[in-house]
């Protein structure tokens, strides 16, 4: 393993705006995406540099690495017993959900009776701890997302690694910590599996899915998601193929088991695997062609060193950089949604992959790996043709042919390091 540090400068700043704010702060995203780090050292030293804090100002717990605290009212007894500490003033709860299922409870009931302690928690079980728990939580709570790392953060602390390193491996800082490439690449495989992968198998089992989807199924259904990720007819078509490919006979019994490979979505997006992205639309419903579809769906995954991983080794290079442009989209809070016109029939005429406004401008931005022959009245004229007061842009890793007027060209490099 690299002895090496990565900062994380906007996530602690996320967490140093809400000091003093009153509220229970949940630290959410995916597995192994260095949640407890976060808290632990780097916020912790952040307060420390710059709140004037020193060490007696901190209680931090790791609940996964005791066996002394295990319910309830144990977990109320170790709360109770920190009023008794000299200076106290941050609380940070890594996996409170060890001590067993009343943990927020005890924690909430505890914040209304001591309000005058920043408590912060974290755990592996982060769409538990993002949801439920902050529904269960209310105003009381507040939820902050931690991401995967962006590609700029990653080429502070490796300046030789590469648009390509990235797209191979993602940006887990579990993953990139390893010596070599073909160290991180079988870690980032044994780490899809074995905690992501299973997790979701787990999730399934609990609510009796795994009944009638084998463990060997709901993998392969989640490897064919990850196969026909960006596409927003990839719900209905994956679950489909499943259907026809499945041990389903009969209509009740197709109808079953199609719900139950829909169910595979949704524990894959409770897991953080799957980001469920909902955008509005005007196009004819496919089922019913004298009604209007409102809404479509897309999903991509939380890191794109995942979605290599369950892929394998199929080439899916054009699905991974749009998967990474909408991470880092997505990443500065730009609600970007894909622009798509349809003839009277519904067709689909121009699609282009994200449309959004930006300090006042009108933004097309449009994402291939690569531009050629074969493609450019998709991706290159389509958005040229496109009426209306936009800046157009075209992200790309090779550009086969010229550049048009019109539209401004950013190499991938480019677009991740310093677009807008």
């Amino acid at each position: 393993m690299l002895d090496v540090e990565f900062k994380r400068e906007r996530d602690v700043l996320k967490l140093a705006s809400r000091v003093a704010n009153n509220k229970i702060k949940i630290i959410a995203g995916l597995r192994r995406a260095g949640k407890s780090y976060l808290l632990d050292p780097l916020f912790k030293k952040y307060l420390m540099e710059n709140r004037g804090c020193i060490e007696k100002n901190f209680e931090i717990k790791d609940f996964s690495k005791q066996d002394e605290i295990t319910s309830a009212e144990q977990f109320k007894t170790y709360l109770s017993g920190l009023i008794e500490k000299d200076s106290l003033k941050y609380i940070f709860l890594d996996e409170p959900q060890e001590t067993g299922d009343q943990f927020a409870e005890v924690i909430l009931k505890f914040h209304k009776m001591h309000p005058e302690y920043e408590i912060y928690i974290t755990g592996s079980n982060s769409k538990t701890l993002s949801d439920d728990i902050v529904n269960f939580f209310g105003d009381d709570g507040d939820p902050v997302f931690i991401e995967s790392l962006p590609y700029v953060e990653i080429k502070t602390v490796f300046p030789k690694f590469s648009l390509d390193d990235y797209f191979k491996v993602g940006g887990l800082p579990v993953i990139l910590i390893e010596e070599t490439e073909t160290d991180r690449l079988d870690a980032l495989k044994n780490l899809n599996h074995n905690l992501y992968v299973t997790d979701i198998q787990n999730r399934l089992a609990k609510a009796n899915v795994l009944t009638k989807i084998l463990p060997l199924e709901a993998e392969s259904f989640l490897r064919g998601i990850c196969l026909n990720l960006t596409s927003p007819a990839s719900v209905s078509s994956i679950v489909s193929s499943c259907v026809a490919k499945g041990r389903a006979n009969g209509n009740k019994e197709r109808n079953a088991f199609s719900n139950d490979c829909l169910s595979i979505f949704q524990e894959a997006e409770n897991s953080y695997f799957l980001y469920k992205y909902i955008y509005p639309c005007n196009k004819p419903s496919d089922r019913n062609p004298n009604a209007w579809q409102s809404y479509q769906i897309k999903y991509y995954c939380y890191d794109i060193g995942l979605l290599r991983a369950m892929a394998n080794s199929q080439d899916i290079k054009g699905a991974v950089l749009e998967n990474a442009v909408f991470l880092e989209l997505h990443r500065r809070k730009i609600d970007a949604r894909p622009y798509i016109e349809y003839d009277s029939k519904g067709n689909e005429t121009k699609n282009i992959d994200f449309a959004f406004e930006f300090e006042g401008r009108n933004i097309l931005l449009q994402v291939t790996h690569e531009i050629n022959a074969n493609n450019e009245e998709r991706e290159v004229t389509n958005l040229l043709n496109i009426s209306g007061n936009y800046e157009k842009y075209i992200v790309y890793v090779n550009n086969l042919l010229g550049q048009e007027a019109g539209i401004t060209y950013l190499t991938a490099d480019k677009f991740f390091i310093n677009f807008l």
